[in-house]
């Protein structure tokens, strides 16, 4: 009896030692998401919050349950740790900024509350996560093949890999949107930064859009040819090393990793505060003049995390790029890190750039009206 005991005392150990780490709070989440998230994405998680309208692409209708970025098969829901990928580390290219500052038990907890816009989540279990094959070295004859593979299965729609294909144009995603191919030889795409990354792609597609999962139509070793041969259109071994998330000490001033600036930090001349209080969500000031050459330092004050994003269409022709190297560890295009602790800075240095307005805003605060502005002379 004494050893039944101890059999049934050691079972029951090994069955507490392997029953899966809890899931968030959606009670808790929803703090969270209408913090954070619901400017966007919408108090009723329609994709219909008040940034939406200056969005592209557009954020997330989460009532549908349909995600794009995901490590399970094409058309099932994503695993909790997909989503948790997609909430830290954000969307490179869009207003969906990242969120590491967050813990992980915040992250847990907003997305047990996403989960409650859609009934699939009560009706569905995730899929099961698919095994991403070990890739083979990527020779030149592997590339070759990749090339066509990607001109028969691919072309239609990313054409020479820059989005331009027969039927690019007439793409829409599940709530009809425009959803042009992405650009592969810019050496990444939203999520995509490693080879293995590619890979998921490839297999997974992207529930909500045109892009299908080909798991069923090619083989592994076909894949990391389509691989290869991917990654021979842009830097996509570079961004793996130099577009990685910041952490957050990339964000504060005097880090040694100024893009843009070979490392070395530029001295500020005009400082300008991030404010969320009582009073309202405001830099301060929010406009200044400067000089062609100057520094402009961003500061959070109070109330982040705050961020700093430039509008496209308010720069001068042919300044874009000078800017972006004049930010201090970009995550995105003309999108500063998220600052999230009080103290937290990031420098923008207007070196080489064309004098004019430079209209921006804080990207989590900008349905509050977090904006303004930068006067070059």
């Amino acid at each position: 009896m004494r050893s039944n005991a101890l059999v049934a005392a050691v079972l029951g150990l090994a069955v507490v030692a392997f029953v899966p780490p809890p899931r968030g709070d959606a009670g808790r989440g929803k703090a969270v998401y209408d913090r954070f998230c619901t400017q966007c994405h919408g108090a009723n998680g329609d994709g219909a919050g008040e940034v939406a309208q200056f969005a592209n692409p557009k954020p997330r209708d989460f009532r549908q349950g349909l995600f794009k970025f995901r490590s399970t098969p094409f058309g099932s829901l994503p695993t909790d740790a997909d989503l948790d990928r997609t909430v830290r580390d954000g969307l490179y290219g869009t207003a969906m900024p990242p969120f590491y500052a967050l813990a992980p038990a915040e992250r847990a907890d907003v997305i047990a509350y996403v989960q409650t816009f859609s009934a699939r989540w009560r009706n569905e279990k995730p899929g099961t996560p698919i095994t991403i094959a070990p890739e083979p070295a990527a020779t030149t004859e592997s590339v070759e093949r990749g090339r066509g593979l990607f001109e028969k299965t691919c072309g239609s729609c990313h054409g020479d890999g820059s989005g331009n294909g027969p039927l690019a144009k007439s793409l829409v995603d599940a709530w009809g949107n425009a959803d042009p191919p992405a650009d592969l030889r810019k050496g990444r795409t939203k999520t995509e930064v490693t080879g293995s990354d590619i890979y998921l792609r490839i297999v997974t597609g992207l529930n909500g859009t045109p892009m299908p999962g080909f798991a069923n139509a090619l083989s592994p070793e076909q894949t990391w040819d389509i691989v290869h041969y991917v990654e021979s259109l842009g830097p996509w071994k570079e961004s793996t090393v130099h577009l990685r998330p910041p952490s957050m000490s990339d964000s504060v001033v005097g880090n040694a990793g100024n893009a843009g600036n070979a490392g070395n930090t530029p001295a500020a001349t005009v400082t300008i505060e991030m404010v969320a209080d009582a009073s309202g969500y405001k830099f301060v000031p929010n406009s200044v003049t400067i000089h062609a050459g100057e520094t402009v330092r961003f500061v959070n004050k109070i109330g982040g995390p705050h961020n700093v994003t430039f509008w496209p269409d308010s720069i001068p022709a042919g300044t874009q790029q000078k800017l972006q190297r004049g930010m201090q560890n970009p995550t995105g295009p003309l999108t500063s890190p998220l600052l999230t602790n009080t103290g937290d800075a990031t420098t923008v240095s207007f070196d080489g750039v064309t004098p004019g307005t430079y209209k921006f805003y804080c990207m989590p605060h900008q349905a509050f009206g977090m904006k303004g502005q930068i006067i070059v002379q």
